[in-house]
């Protein structure tokens, strides 16, 4: 069982604005003459004319869909950030550089200069105002910072880390203790990984890695948006193509919960109950315990047949019961 979250910091999530450095995102700068055709090329989504201050979403696949990364694509005026999971930062690099081949492209690997901090709740908003930090003006906009007063900053973006209001800011390593400083001041509460990985779970939002490697298709994870059925050719566009002709996947991934600190792991196989007793159902991916409820929240891929909510679904240790799946 993962260290428990604190029952304010949750608390701070869900009704004020918590500020964090979780650590599980990075940045990547791509610049180069053909940047923008070479990512309309391997990325699930169209970039290629998007106009400056933009975000999208996109995923890299292999050739039999199964994903690489989720990715947020920034777009800058003459390159692009690409906000990638800390997790698999070295295979990206190594795919990224793979998919070069004769475009003019440069992709500089940012971790070690930038950090990314979070700000997130319903009071999120009012904090970065009176942080006097600008918002981006619509959800898959970006405000950028070349030239601000402001020192470090790079770029601020809707945030996606866990379902709830926020954003996210991409601030240089040596200015990232006054942000966080500035933000605190402005009424942020300062809040641990643990309790945001509370939130997301009970918010339905994977994680990469946890939730989306080993061979998850985007559409299994609920990340419609991020993968175009409309787009050219890309890595995985066939798979997604045939799935959204059938209008289905064979599982999908689902909240799970159950009372108390249940004793899981992760992952873990799922099975049937009652009349379904035994029979395969699927995994359980991650899962944290809920102080402020009593509960373990998980998150898991479900077969077909057992989707409804309220399914109960056994593992190893403990029975957990089906919520609703997850959507992107």
């Amino acid at each position: 069982m993962p260290d428990q979250a604190s029952v304010l910091d949750i608390e701070a999530l869900r009704e004020a604005c918590g500020v964090l450095e979780a650590g599980l995102r990075t940045t990547l700068l791509v610049t180069g003459e053909d940047h923008r055709t070479w990512l309309d090329r391997i990325g699930s989504n169209p970039i290629q004319d998007a106009p400056q201050g933009k975000c999208i979403l996109a995923t890299l696949m292999d050739g039999k869909g199964r994903l690489q990364a989720d990715l947020r694509i920034l777009t800058l005026e003459e390159s692009v950030f690409l906000d990638i999971p800390v997790a698999s930062r070295e295979a990206i690099l190594k795919l990224l550089e793979m998919y070069i081949i004769n475009e003019a492209v440069e992709v500089e690997d940012l971790s070690n200069q930038t950090r990314i901090y979070s700000v997130l709740g319903p009071r999120s908003h009012e904090v970065m105002d009176m942080a006097e930090l600008p918002t981006p003006t619509e959800e898959d906009g970006l405000a950028a910072y070349e030239g601000a007063s402001i020192p470090g900053i790079r770029a601020v973006v809707t945030s996606r880390l866990c379902g709830l209001a926020g954003f996210d800011i991409i601030v240089d390593v040596e200015d990232s203790d006054d942000l966080s400083n500035r933000l605190t001041v402005a009424g942020g509460v300062r809040v641990e990984q643990d309790a945001l990985d509370v939130v997301r779970l009970e918010q339905g939002i994977p994680w990469f890695e946890a939730d989306l490697s080993g061979g998850v298709i985007p559409l299994e994870a609920g990340l419609d948006a991020w993968v175009s059925v409309t787009k050219g050719c890309y890595p995985g566009q066939e798979v997604v193509a045939r799935i959204a002709n059938l209008g289905q996947v064979s599982r999908k991934l689902v909240r799970l919960e159950t009372s108390g600190v249940a004793p899981l792991n992760s992952p873990a196989d799922l099975t049937g109950t009652g009349e379904q007793e035994g029979k395969t159902a699927g995994v359980l991916t991650s899962f944290a315990y809920d102080p402020t409820a009593d509960i373990t929240r998980a998150l898991g891929y479900v077969r077909r047949s057992f989707l409804d909510p309220g399914t109960s679904l056994a593992t190893a240790d403990a029975l957990l019961t089906v919520r609703e799946a997850t959507s992107g």
